[in-house]
């Protein structure tokens, strides 16, 4: 996180020296871990071209149920078909490894942290500096 920090400061003073308008964009994901397409991380998984721990993953992804309990009395079962197992330290890499490729359609610098990110544009021109991040957004 520290290293992250500081590489941010780097960028946003770097374009103060070039004498550049900065810009700025952060974004936190809603919900993000409850919305991972279990068939898209796994896709992911599979061009990543370890087949046993694809096997692994996709048992850890796809045996889970949610069931509610309320005053002894229980609900059926319900497969859950999407996001990942919260309260484990996969949570956060499964997230990063399902937003991964993201930065390579990005035409700002940008940084991930779990599910945070954050665009930075700096030109000479304020306007073309919100251009490309409306760009990004859309």
């Amino acid at each position: 996180m520290t290293n992250l920090l500081l590489d941010v400061v780097h960028k946003i003073n770097a374009g103060f020296e070039d004498h550049h308008y900065v810009r700025a964009v952060l974004l936190d994901f809603q919900m993000a871990f409850d919305n991972v397409s279990h068939r898209g991380l796994l896709f992911k998984l599979e061009r990543k071209g370890q087949e046993r721990a694809l096997q692994w993953f996709e048992s850890y992804l796809t045996v889970r149920t949610v069931q509610t309990i309320l005053e002894s009395v229980a609900a059926s079962p319900v497969k859950i078909d999407k996001g990942v197992p919260q309260g484990s330290v996969l949570d956060p890499l499964l997230f990063v490894l399902y937003i991964g490729d993201l930065p390579l359609k990005i035409e700002s610098i940008i940084r991930l942290y779990a599910d945070d990110a954050l665009l930075i544009c700096h030109q000479k021109d304020p306007l073309v500096a919100t251009e490309i991040l409306n760009k990004v957004l859309e």
